[in-house]
């Protein structure tokens, strides 16, 4: 399931996306195509929830990046 927000720490546009672990995670609302790669350095996240390490590909499967990837607040937000 997809929600979408405001960010609270730069006010972009987010989405939120419940992932397998249960737990939601925001990811910048554009979703973009990838070919799972392992060992890849990004990771996707699929709407299902799953997070794939990839790289983006035009004819890939589709998935979303975590906003924590390009929040300039995101350190707020992070667990320790």
């Amino acid at each position: 399931m997809i929600n979408t927000n405001t960010c609270r720490g730069c006010g972009r546009q987010i989405v939120f996306i419940r992932m397998k672990t249960g737990k939601l995670m925001p990811c910048d609302p554009v979703g973009v195509r990838f070919m799972p790669m392992p060992g890849a350095k990004e990771t996707y996240i699929t709407p299902d929830g799953s997070a794939i390490r990839g790289a983006q590909a035009p004819d890939g499967a589709m998935g979303y990046i975590s906003h924590f990837a390009s929040c300039p607040a995101a350190d707020k937000f992070r667990k320790r």
